[in-house]
């Protein structure tokens, strides 16, 4: 009896969940509230230049929150011209040391240079926010 009741409990612990994301599709696709939606970018390695040689390299991968699964899909169509547009901003960012704290990344100046970076490519508004993922240096 106890290897039925075991045997229901585990059952119904894996159909629960799998209904409930279900029901939060068919929400989504009848037009329930919008669900926020997560656009991985990266992770993109950028140089660090002083004296014209590379002092080290740094790694950077975010994830942009947009309102909704439209937006996700403006951004994901548009990945490439985002790419080179954090590229150049990057660059730009860490030659010759600028935008760091010594030896460290400036992470609001990271975000700053990022957000310009997305009004470029991007419509307006449609980054909610930019989730730094991972920040990552390296000496050559």
């Amino acid at each position: 009896m106890s290897k039925i009741l075991t045997f229901l409990m585990v059952l119904i612990m894996t159909f629960v969940p799998l209904q409930a994301m279900a029901n939060e599709s068919a929400e989504a696709e009848e037009g329930g509230p919008p669900v926020p939606q997560f656009v991985p970018v990266g992770p993109l390695t950028v140089p660090i230049l002083r004296d014209g040689r590379i002092f080290q390299y740094v790694t950077v991968a975010v994830k942009l929150e947009t309102k909704d699964q439209a937006d996700a899909t403006q951004i994901t169509n548009r990945l490439p011209s985002l790419n080179d547009a954090y590229l150049s901003s990057l660059y730009g960012a860490f030659y010759a040391g600028r935008d760091m704290n010594g030896t460290l990344i400036d992470l609001e100046k990271l975000r700053t240079r990022l957000a310009s970076a997305n009004e470029k490519v991007l419509p307006p508004h449609i980054v909610q926010n930019i989730l730094i993922q991972q920040i990552s240096q390296s000496s050559r």
